[in-house]
């Protein structure tokens, strides 16, 4: 719906990431009401390494942008 009504920006969204790198929790901190919802989802799918970087394109299937 935001992007047929041309609605963007950015939305803040705090992690909490398990051991094994997959994200068990994500609260929206900012950010406009029609995105926090995509960006929510977006944050459930990113998976990160032990080290705290975001694994790679080719390693995660979810995406940074909504």
């Amino acid at each position: 719906m935001a992007k047929n009504i041309h609605v963007f920006g950015a939305v803040n969204v705090q992690i909490l990431v398990d051991e094994q790198g997959k994200v068990i929790s994500a609260q929206t901190v900012s950010g406009h009401p029609l995105l926090v919802t995509a960006a929510k989802d977006a944050a459930m799918r990113a998976r990160f390494h032990a080290d705290g970087s975001k694994r790679t394109a080719g390693e995660d299937s979810g995406s940074d942008y909504v």
